[in-house]
């Protein structure tokens, strides 16, 4: 068992302790110890000593930059942990990049970059390549050779972002409505990475609306791969994941396979959304699920399902603390996990999003955009919504966008700028209670879009009615 210190785990009673013989394994930290693991995964390699050093070199002293300077997507210390270590010398070893050292610092990036946040990972960066590659000349050397085509029995191969990831059954669609602004193809090209040359279990986390989710689902799109989802919650059921006894059209009891145990075995890809809702039996038995071996045991049939080599397992989650209802999930359980987060959108970014994807000027986005920052930062005087965002999420900001692309209108000048306003004040204000918030929120509309929002007129029938509300009173 881990120990007690960790989150959701706790001590055992004494009297039933005494029973034990306790033996503590502590983790493996000296130099000594840790260079015999590099060598017992890298023996076949037959890297010379230097090279194994300055592994372990690395190791140790990301570990202690952790403690004090680096930080996760959180603003947290991030944990590397042994697993880490063995992780990136496990894929290292099977050389997927053809090249030993390009090998290396894939999988080194791999387990070690993902979490942190852009600072962080930047800083790490350097030092993998300081480690493992060596001078500037030497990584521009390594980097410009392209990742050979692997050759296996499972099928062919598609190329994205630099990496080979195995083609589904499904016809590749690359969809051309997901916008690939500079932070999504940074997340998709390390996504691609883990799946390419990883096929780990992928935990990724970030505000609502960030595009975790979408960004799975159109690389599942793309590589061909039927992708399933589980929306988690409180009262999940693990016969959800697992399945269950029910019965046939005649009457006779028969154990239909959940959605985790078809996956598994039909090699499709599935995304446990929200995972930190999920009940901790759910979380348990997902443990044989994100080992090496990939298996899971069904008690009712007495089976073991061992994963499809293209099985992928997702999960999603709000960070805790944020959102109501997210609990901290043990850090032993998410180490098993390769952790990707995402940060909030750039501004920047977050008017090309708007621009084409709901065919929207310029202008726009960017009052948009701004009508969004000023309520999040009145977000602290709402007792409806006292979480982070308050008054706006990223969520209702592309609903407001949709409903632009989406209206109608024959008239030849028509008052966009007033149209927004309407629809932004429609939206936001029906999901506060008090009058005084509906009040900000037209307040900082009509600041930037400089029209004024009379509620009068969206909701009673007259001459002056506005437009977007006509048609619905009429």
């Amino acid at each position: 068992m881990n120990p007690s210190t960790d989150v959701g785990k706790r001590d055992l009673p004494s009297g039933l302790r005494n029973r034990f013989t306790e033996f503590f394994v502590d983790e493996l930290t000296e130099n000594t110890d840790l260079l015999m693991l590099a060598n017992s995964y890298l023996e076949a390699k037959s890297l010379p000593d230097n090279k194994i050093e300055r592994l372990v070199k690395f190791y140790l002293k990301v570990r202690k930059e952790a403690q004090l300077n680096l930080v996760d997507g959180l603003s947290h210390k991030p944990h590397f942990s042994l697993r880490s270590f063995c992780r990136a010398l496990y894929i290292a070893a099977k050389n997927p990049c053809g090249h030993i050292t390009r090998s290396l610092y894939e999988a080194f990036c791999l387990s070690f970059l993902t979490q942190l946040d852009l600072h962080s990972y930047n800083v790490v960066e350097k030092m993998i390549t300081d480690h493992i590659v060596g001078s500037a000349q030497e990584f521009k050397s390594i980097m410009k050779h392209n990742i050979p085509k692997p050759y296996g029995s499972y099928g062919d191969y598609i190329q994205l972002e630099g990496y080979w990831v195995p083609l589904g059954t499904l016809e590749s669609t690359v969809s051309d409505s997901y916008i690939l602004t500079k932070s999504v193809k940074k997340n998709l090209k390390d996504l691609v990475r883990i799946v390419s040359i990883g096929q780990l279990p992928v935990l990724l986390q970030g505000d609502t609306s960030v595009g975790k989710t979408s960004l799975i689902i159109y690389l599942a799109n793309a590589s061909g791969h039927k992708c399933v989802r589980i929306n988690n919650h409180e009262h999940t059921d693990l016969q959800e994941y697992v399945g269950s006894y029910v019965a046939d059209v005649n009457g006779k009891l028969v154990f239909r396979e959940g959605l985790l145990v078809e996956a598994m075995r039909k090699g499709h890809w599935i995304i446990l959304d929200e995972l930190n809702l999920a009940p901790s039996d759910v979380l348990e038995a997902l443990n044989r699920v994100l080992d090496d071996n990939r298996e899971i045991f069904i008690p009712e049939t007495q089976e073991v399902v061992k994963a499809h080599p293209h099985f992928m397992l997702f999960a999603t989650q709000n960070p805790p603390g944020s959102y109501g209802g997210r609990k901290v999930l043990s850090r032993a359980f998410r180490n098993r996990f390769i952790e990707l987060h995402f940060n909030e959108i750039p501004s920047d970014e977050l008017e090309i999003i708007l621009q084409q994807r709901c065919q929207m000027a310029p202008s726009y986005a960017k009052k948009m955009i701004l009508i969004m920052k000023d309520l999040q930062t009145r977000r602290r005087g709402s007792a409806a919504f006292s979480g982070k965002y308050g008054f706006i999420t990223l969520r209702d900001l592309f609903r407001w966008g949709e409903r632009y692309r989406l209206a109608e209108t024959k008239a030849t000048l028509y008052d966009w700028d007033q149209h927004i306003a309407d629809e932004g004040y429609l939206l936001l204000a029906g999901k506060v209670r008090k009058a005084a918030e509906r009040v900000e929120i037209a307040t900082v509309i009509q600041k930037y879009m400089k029209r004024e929002v009379d509620p009068h007129l969206l909701f009673t029938l007259s001459d002056k009615t506005s437009a977007v509300t006509r048609s619905v009173i009429i």
